[in-house]
Order: structure tokens, then C-alpha cells, then sequence
């Protein structure tokens, strides 16, 4: 379906982006996304490609995605994404906002109208073989090939976890899971579906895990990137800001007062001491990743290795 401002003259299409990037404090429409600020380039968030998109402005902009924000923005506005993994696109002498965070790894991702533009585009950069040019790029060619011979070899299996145990999906989300598993049942396929109790660790304890390590620098290096009393943030990192300069007895008070009074179990174990990380602690936090990290590939190979057919969970 077209956008509802194709209606609109190209003045008024116009005038509509300079409003919304106006509202982000946003410089300069013909260099989007990028605002210079001292002696870097600050990316701003994938909200202003989403905006320029959707309106048709542009056809495939490119996103950063550390915890969602090319997913999010994509499942609320009905465009298409997908989070790459990480090494399957260039990302070398790009900007960002907290360079050198590597404890949840950013990747760039491109969003599209549909879905023919997505897999044009991110085909038309894997095929210019990345990896030649970008160290950050693994050799891994598209192999669409590869993915009809597996179509051509039988049903395929799939896994499907439709909540988290943290946040519920929506109705409509719910509803648009459904509607996937029942085309792939209906196509022959195997649909395995699975609880959070079913993984090997539970994703409560990955969310905590990734919320600390994504913050261990106290939020010092996004903040680092403003000029003046004046600029200011999204109130969502503001209330990061802010927790992150109480001081610590101040936030064991709060975590007490969410646990006991409020019984928000979850989110005070998401929130209990959460604050700026040493060397020291940082690496205790990998080394926590990398073992969750090894429980999901045992799990997953153990799976594979029980079925008869050895066909992957996707």
C-alpha cells in the first residue's frame, strides 16, 4: 500500500521532513543522517532514515542496530528490515555515537519500502565482496543458490519463540507470528515452538546481562558528544543519564522500593548495579557472554545433531 503522503506534493512532502527532523534537532536535510559536532560525525537515531522512507523520500537507508533501533522503528511503521549479523555488512569508517562499545556489538542494517528493495540492496553490497575493502566484513558471498538447493531437498525446520518472558508481544504482533507458522505448516515444513524455560538460559537473564554491558562506561561517551548546556537528548537516554548519576545508595534504595513495593521482580534485577563498570568488571561481563554465548551453540548443534535428517533450525 502507498504511503499516505504520496499524496502530498513535493513541497509539501518537503516541508513535512523538515519538520520531523526539525522536531530531532537535526541540521541540514541533504547530508542526512550525519550532524557534525566537533571533530567527528555523530550518527543520529534510525527514527530519521525510518522518517524519509516511509514518506518515499529515499528507497534503502542504512541504520545502526545494537538493541533495536532499525527492528523497532521497522515493526511500527511497516517498512522491512533485518538486523545483519554481525560481520555480513561494512561498518569501518562509519560514525556513531558510542564508538568503541563492543560489550553488544552495533551492526548497520538497511531498511526498505518492500521486500524486493531490501534483498536488491543488501545483494547488490554483499556482491561487491566487502570483505576485500572493509576488515570488519567476514568472506561470506550471497548463496541464494545455496538457499533454493536446500528448498529443493525437503521440508526445512524452524523455531519459533514467540515471547521472551519479559515483554509480551502484542496482539497484532502475535497475530502476524501466527499467520507465519501456519503458511510454513502448510507448506510441509516442521515449526518447533519454544517457551523461555525451553533455552538454554533464560533471555531475562541475556536482557540484564546486554544492559550492563552496553552501559558500562556510565553513559559518558553519548553524552560526550554535546556541545552545550542547551542540547539535549531523548527523554528515554535523559532517564538513563540520570539514574546513572545517582548515587549508589540512593539506587540500592530504588531497586528495594521496585523488588518489595512496586513487585516489578524483573526489572529490579535489571536494574540492581547498574552503573560505570571498571577494566576489571567489564571483562567478568564478557566472559558471562561468551558463556551464554556457548550455551546457545551447544543447544543449537545438539539440535541439530537429533534430528535424523540433520535439517537446520532456522
Amino acid at each position: 500500500m502507498d504511503s499516505p503522503f504520496r499524496s502530498l506534493g513535493e513541497q509539501q512532502i518537503l516541508t513535512t521532513l523538515h519538520t520531523l527532523l526539525g522536531a530531532l534537532q537535526v541540521e541540514n536535510l541533504h547530508s542526512l543522517p550525519l550532524v557534525e559536532a566537533e571533530s567527528e560525525l555523530v550518527r543520529p537515531t534510525p527514527l530519521i532514515p525510518l522518517c524519509i522512507t516511509y514518506i518515499g523520500y529515499t528507497n534503502c537507508p542504512v541504520g545502526t542496530d545494537v538493541a533495536g533501533s532499525v527492528r523497532i522503528p521497522a515493526h511500527y511503521s511497516g517498512i522491512y528490515t533485518i538486523r545483519c549479523s554481525h560481520g555480513r555488512f561494512p561498518r569501518s569508517h562509519n560514525s556513531a555515537a558510542m564508538a568503541g562499545q563492543e560489550g553488544v556489538m552495533a551492526v548497520y542494517s538497511p531498511m526498505a519500502r518492500s521486500m524486493p528493495d531490501l534483498v536488491y540492496f543488501l545483494r547488490s553490497i554483499i556482491e561487491m565482496k566487502p570483505w576485500t575493502y572493509d576488515q570488519a566484513c567476514s568472506p561470506i558471498p550471497w548463496r541464494m543458490k545455496d538457499v533454493e538447493q536446500e528448498y529443493n531437498h525437503g521440508p526445512r525446520r524452524w523455531a519459533v519463540i514467540s515471547s521472551d518472558g519479559v515483554v509480551n508481544p502484542t496482539l497484532a504482533c502475535q497475530r502476524a507470528v501466527d499467520i507465519t507458522v501456519d503458511a510454513l505448516r502448510k507448506m510441509g515444513d516442521e515449526v518447533i515452538e519454544f517457551t523461555p524455560e525451553q533455552l538454554p538460559t533464560h533471555p531475562k537473564d541475556m536482557l540484564r546481562l546486554a544492559a550492563h554491558l552496553l552501559n558500562s562506561d556510565g553513559t559518558k561517551t553519548y553524552e560526550s558528544h554535546y556541545r552545550s548546556f542547551f542540547e539535549q537528548t531523548d527523554p528515554g537516554a535523559a532517564q538513563l543519564s540520570k539514574f546513572f548519576k545517582l548515587p549508589r545508595w540512593m539506587k540500592w534504595i530504588y531497586v528495594k522500593w521496585v523488588r518489595y513495593v512496586r513487585g516489578d521482580k524483573i526489572w529490579a534485577d535489571l536494574v540492581e548495579g547498574w552503573s560505570e563498570k571498571t577494566v576489571a568488571e567489564q571483562w567478568k561481563l564478557v566472559v558471562q557472554r561468551e558463556m551464554h554465548r556457548n550455551k546457545w551453540f551447544e543447544w543449537f548443534m545438539q539440535n541439530v545433531c537429533t534430528h535424523s535428517t540433520r535439517r537446520l533450525i532456522y
